[in-house]
């Protein structure tokens, strides 16, 4: 959650560290940032799936929903504080305030790996010996074909990373269109920190009613009120305080959405091989955040630097992730739906 509250203002701080710079040095600082850009995202999607493994390992599915409603909770409050505060001074003290969350980060998880313990499991079952033959192509083979051949996994893997990819385009450019209709990087913190802080009264129930409605309901829920908002955005963002409001309701729209299907993956996918197929999850999120934003900027350029259209593709690619959810649910109905649900 903090990632997102961050990344908003490396954009920013991007745009004014290399703007005044000569060409030579540019392209130095560009290479340098992009290198440690590429190394954060790769230690971010080893991170979090393995993170997600433990969750899956640690905690009772019976309160799952619940447990990441107060997980959000606590990501919601750092990020009230980062950007009520802190996101104003970005640009001047990016040094300090990066330096700090990563030294944030890796005490906090030191002390996670530390405290929490697994249970006992049992002896993974032998390989078949097709692919205790290969070291290398057996294995990969078998992941290819349990992960990307199975059309229950395929809706999931649609449908997740469609509504992954909608809340891409506003939070990608929101903070050149705050400078585009007059607000200042304070006043677009302060946005922030409203936004975060009406997500955090909605966390917990949100999180309750995934334990009881399933978040694939709440998938589809979200992604369906997620569409209607964004496209009352396009037409409303024109100026600095109707950009305030459709920019608060981009938040917590979204946030409701990430809350209300943070525990989809611990429900959905097979307990006992989690971590392969969020990782296959996250390969295909991967591949498509490689696409979508210099698309964006592409078609940010080709209109004329109007930000109000990431509004509009946001609204259509919720509206193509809400369709993946109702297919998902029809499958997941003939898996035995919420009672008798059995993974594939």
């Amino acid at each position: 959650m903090l990632g997102l509250a961050v990344t908003p203002a490396c954009a920013g701080w991007l745009h004014g560290y290399l703007g005044a710079s000569s060409p030579g040095p540019m392209a130095c600082r560009l290479a340098v940032f992009g290198l440690f850009w590429t190394t954060f995202e790769i230690s971010s999607i080893t991170v979090n799936t393995l993170y997600g493994a433990l969750i899956n390992d640690v905690v009772p599915q019976l309160i799952i929903g619940r447990f990441f409603a107060l997980y959000r909770a606590v990501g919601l409050i750092t990020g009230i504080i980062f950007n009520f505060y802190l996101i104003g001074e970005a640009q001047q003290h990016f040094f300090w305030i990066f330096g700090g969350l990563g030294l944030l980060f890796g005490i906090g998880f030191a002390v996670m790996c530390l405290k929490v313990k697994e249970g006992d499991y049992p002896p993974p079952p032998p390989p078949p010996a097709s692919i205790a033959a290969s070291r290398v192509i057996g294995p990969v083979k078998t992941y290819l074909q349990e992960c990307y051949t199975k059309p229950f996994y395929l809706h999931y893997f649609l449908a997740t990373t469609l509504g992954s990819l909608a809340l891409g385009p506003v939070n990608t450019f929101s903070i050149f269109h705050a400078r585009s209709v007059g607000m200042s990087d304070d006043l677009y913190g302060k946005c922030l920190a409203l936004s975060y802080a009406i997500s955090l009264l909605l966390a917990y129930p949100i999180g309750s009613l995934a334990d009881r409605f399933h978040p694939v309901r709440l998938g589809f829920l979200g992604m369906a009120g997620y569409a209607v908002g964004m496209m009352v955005g396009f037409f409303a963002a024109t100026d600095q305080w109707s950009f305030f409001a459709s920019f608060t309701l981009h938040t917590v729209l979204a946030g409701a959405y990430l809350t209300g299907i943070a525990s989809i993956g611990q429900r959905l996918l097979p307990a006992a091989k989690y971590g392969q197929f969020a990782s296959a999850a996250g390969i295909i999120g991967a591949v498509c955040f490689m696409i979508l934003p210099p698309a964006l900027g592409l078609f940010i350029q080709g209109m004329g630097h109007n930000y109000r259209y990431v509004f509009l593709l946001a609204s259509l690619l919720a509206g193509l992730s809400a369709v993946a959810y109702v297919a998902l649910w029809r499958n997941f109905n003939r898996q035995g739906g919420n009672r008798a649900y059995v993974a594939p």
